[in-house]
């Protein structure tokens, strides 16, 4: 008889309900005692689906005799392009490369979407099957993990076995800097790393960075902070607040250490000067200090000219200055 492999609908629920409901009093690839309800069940199922992963069915004479499908391996949004397996066979349907079926297309599936990595978490140690399955198609065995569980009154152990998907180049990265509190989770991490590699910078000249500006200078009414997130992730941040009439000072510039060389500096100096233009400022300063050299050249080469020292900075021999038209 035909084996078909195709895409699970609502319709099929069942089926997979059945299927799953036999494995959980049955077996030990589910550490569930008791097998949820359809309702339940259904909600899974819609989450998977949801969350763009392939959800399959194997079919044989009008009859769904097994399942397969992906989902998130970790609900972080690191570990996005890493899914898990999950393939369950009817009692009466095994052995007959149903399983190996469902994992073929899974992987293919999964392979197309562009993720990265399918893990198969195997839950018993003794599952010599499915291992063998999942060494088959590729998988490597990682580790495997003893006395993690306990059903049928015994201890279980799970087995976690890896295999490579896409090997294409990740797409590059989105960059977006926006508006965000200073006082927030995001911008007080941002502006936390900004003193510590200050304090490395310039600890034995006494300085951190904080003196220049508080937290409640970056929150007063002619002031802004802006995060930049680079593929979502927090990767620098700036400020600016008002110098004198008509003139802003650039504060806070950072870019996380993992985000450099990568234009996140570029793009929150551009910002900052667009939130300006907007607040009626025709120009920017800045100060930095003598050892911050590739910042420096940043500088100058978006259009930074060196200024006399001004204000406190006028004391200070490392102190460089800055400033730039906008409007």
């Amino acid at each position: 008889m035909t084996l078909t492999i195709r895409t699970a609908a609502p319709t099929d629920l069942d089926w997979i309900h059945a299927i799953y409901a036999y494995h959980v009093v049955h077996g030990t690839g589910s550490w569930e005692y008791e097998p949820p309800d359809r309702a339940t069940f259904a909600d899974r199922f819609e989450v998977v689906v949801a969350g763009g992963y392939p959800y399959l069915v194997a079919e044989q004479a009008g009859r769904v005799v097994g399942y397969s499908y992906a989902s998130a391996f970790r609900p972080r949004p690191g570990y996005r392009l890493t899914c898990e397996d999950s393939i369950y066979v009817a009692p009466d349907a095994q052995r007959r490369g149903v399983a190996r079926a469902l994992l073929t297309a899974l992987i293919a599936r999964c392979t197309a979407l562009g993720l990265g990595q399918m893990l198969a978490v195997i839950g018993d140690s003794d599952n010599a099957a499915s291992i063998a399955l999942h060494r088959a198609l590729g998988f490597l065995f990682m580790t495997d993990a003893p006395d993690l569980g306990w059903k049928f009154g015994r201890r279980l152990g799970w087995v976690l076995m890896q295999r490579a998907l896409a090997t294409d180049p990740l797409p590059t990265a989105a960059l977006d800097v926006r508006v965000d509190d200073p006082a927030g989770a995001t911008g007080q991490a941002l502006l936390w790393g900004l003193t510590l590699e200050l304090l490395s910078m310039d600890g034995d000249r006494g300085e951190d960075g904080r003196g220049a500006v508080s937290l409640g200078d970056l929150k007063a009414p002619d002031s802004v902070f802006v995060v930049a997130r680079l593929d979502g992730q927090p990767a620098g941040c700036g400020a600016l607040r008002q110098l004198a009439p008509g003139v802003g000072e650039v504060k806070r510039m950072y870019t996380a250490p993992w985000a450099r060389g990568r234009g996140v500096a570029r793009a929150v100096l551009a910002e900052i000067e667009a939130q300006a233009r907007a607040r009626g400022y025709t120009t920017v300063c800045l100060e930095t200090g003598d050892r911050q050299v590739v910042a420096n050249h940043l500088y100058e080469r978006v259009g930074y000219r060196r200024i006399p020292c001004y204000g406190q900075y006028a004391a200070r021999s490392w102190s460089q200055c800055y400033e730039k038209r906008v409007g």
